[in-house]
């Protein structure tokens, strides 16, 4: 259950055997202490905490996957040798997944043949999870 305010969440706790309630002075700063923890907490929980993939500054074609030949390794064995390309276009990145087994997602979406990313997207290369920035 959850308690709106302290007039409800006296009424909750009213009829619970053990120590009487504390005064009200107390009990308000004890709920607005909670809540506000209650809710750092939950946006804590919700903000996910994902490594930094950086655009790079230069205009060639970058290669994501386990080979030592990769631009960017990731030795993730849910990783593909060769798992996609990260390419600059007159549009923007564009995200190309490279006919991986387990598939390149952004934002939660299978990304095809070009996935144009920007800041803050969120990419996926197998189970390996990254937050672009510029």
């Amino acid at each position: 259950m959850r308690a709106r305010g302290v007039n409800e969440l006296a009424d909750l706790v009213r009829d619970l055997p053990g120590q009487p309630l504390p005064p009200a002075g107390r009990l308000e700063r004890w709920t607005r202490w909670w809540s506000e923890g209650l809710a750092r907490a939950q946006q804590a929980w919700r903000s996910p905490r994902l490594a930094q993939l950086s655009l790079p500054r230069a205009d060639r074609v970058f290669v994501i996957g386990r080979s030592p030949q990769c631009d960017l390794r990731l030795l993730d064995m849910t990783v593909s040798w060769r798992h996609a390309e990260l390419r600059r276009t007159d549009a923007g990145w564009v995200l190309s997944d490279l006919g991986s087994r387990n598939g390149t997602h952004v934002n939660g979406w299978l990304a095809g043949p070009g996935f144009t990313v920007q800041d803050g997207d969120h990419v996926r290369f197998g189970t390996a999870e990254f937050r672009v920035c510029e």
